[in-house]
């Protein structure tokens, strides 16, 4: 038999173990060790094989500018120039000669600032790419502390249904269960550790997250979980500086700034490329001598011609017909006013997104204050609850129901907690803004 004193004890506990899954903050569910935000970070851009790909792209851009800034090869002819096929005593010329083409050197600055201006755009993207990879990780980084704080309450929850259990199959005469109370706790833990499951393999999905961003990291060698709190002050922006913030900074506003460069850069090389350049041939020739030669009524008699050594001189200049259309330069003119109004576009649509990502942030804040004030009014009815089913003024059915409510709450504000912190870096990335800490 259970005495009263013991089972106000046991109320005790259990009212004491509630109010401590009620009221701990994000930070205090987290278990010890983990990784921490700043050096999650670092890992992620120095082992994530996604960006180490994306720089190959430079280093390819980088090889084009020497490759454009290459003059023509010259070339070599050798061969007959003349060789007769109906008179086999007539002389025959073999020739040797070089060629080259001098192209315009305005060709070849353009050639070499368009491939300039695609390194540039190169690095840009480079850039853009590892701004939005601090990010994702980041919102991975989140969705971490929301898993394992889920998790935890999980914990605490079950356990405490898990001790009332072991209490209530002790034998009494004076239990503090009735028989359907108990089938209903068993009802109860069996939903509970259902949940429980549930959120232990949500955690670990969330973990392994981390470790996909991660990459070849020496971190990823071991299973990563997040350490921080979720409880995150609230930062004070100013609307108009984060306008001009993502103006100036926005790695998407930067690519395309770049891309119109670009293409600014090859409609100028299209207008180059209408620009002529000369071939010039510079050679000898060589006429071997014969002993015969034919006279005017074709009849051959002994005689002799002389070995003959001449000089090549040639000037080729194209004749442009293909310029007589304006197709090359259209195109590329096209792109390039299409490149200044998508920049123009972007520059508009980063103002909108900064002041929504500015609007949801502070929203977000008043949703986990009242999510906040709502566990404590939970913690209140949970606690008189205890007291009265101590006392037995109440039944087990309003512990089922007051625990289940103050989980809702809870949960409710762990993932109210866990959008402020999102919307946190929605803010840092509409702005421009990347070097940040949770």
């Amino acid at each position: 038999m259970i005495a009263r004193s013991t089972w106000h004890a046991l109320s005790g506990t259990i009212a004491a173990s509630v109010l401590l899954c009620a009221t701990a903050p994000a930070s205090a569910v987290q278990p010890d060790g983990g990784i921490e935000f700043k050096e999650y970070i670092q890992a992620v851009v120095e082992g994530n094989i996604g960006l180490a790909s994306q720089k190959f792209n430079v280093d390819v851009a980088d090889a084009a500018i020497a490759v454009a800034g290459v003059a023509p090869d010259p070339s070599f002819t050798v061969g007959y120039s003349s060789y007769e096929l109906s008179r086999i005593n007539l002389p025959r010329s073999t020739i040797a000669a070089l060629n080259y083409t001098f192209e315009n050197p305005d060709k070849r600055r353009a050639r070499v600032l368009a491939a300039e201006a695609d390194k540039s755009l190169a690095e840009a993207q480079l850039n853009e790419y590892m701004k939005t990879l601090r990010l994702d990780a980041a919102n991975a980084f989140i969705e971490s502390l929301r898993a394992r704080a889920i998790l935890t309450r999980r914990k605490y929850a079950l356990d405490l249904f898990e001790s009332l259990e072991l209490q209530a199959a002790k034998p009494s005469k004076d239990a503090p269960l009735q028989a359907q109370e108990r089938s209903q706790l068993r009802l109860e833990l069996s939903r509970l550790r259902g949940d429980f499951y549930q959120a232990e393999s949500d955690a670990a999905i969330a973990d392994r997250n981390l470790n996909f961003y991660l990459g070849e990291s020496k971190l990823n060698r071991t299973v990563s979980y997040a350490r921080a709190s979720l409880e995150i002050p609230e930062i004070q922006f100013v609307e108009t500086d984060l306008q001009e913030n993502a103006l100036a900074k926005r790695p998407d506003l930067a690519s395309a700034d770049r891309v119109l460069q670009a293409a600014r850069a090859r409609s100028k090389l299209a207008q180059e490329n209408r620009k002529l350049d000369l071939g010039f041939t510079l050679g000898v020739t060589h006429t071997q001598p014969l002993w015969s030669i034919p006279d005017a009524g074709g009849t051959y008699s002994p005689g002799s011609y002389p070995m003959s050594n001449g000089l090549i001189a040639t000037v080729t200049i194209p004749i442009p017909l293909s310029l007589m259309q304006d197709g090359d330069l259209r195109g590329p003119a096209a792109t390039a006013t299409q490149a200044e109004i998508r920049l123009r576009e972007l520059q508009g649509k980063a103002r909108i997104e900064a002041q929504q990502a500015l609007i949801k942030y502070r929203l977000s804040h008043k949703q986990v204050a009242a999510y906040r004030a709502g566990t404590a009014d939970a913690d209140i009815l949970m606690q008189d609850t205890l007291k009265k089913f101590a006392a037995k003024e109440s039944g087990f059915p309003d512990i089922v129901y007051y625990v289940r409510t103050a989980n809702e709450v809870y949960f409710a504000y762990l993932e109210a907690l866990a959008a402020s912190a999102k919307a946190l870096v929605s803010v840092y990335q509409a702005s421009g803004h990347w070097q940040f800490e949770l």
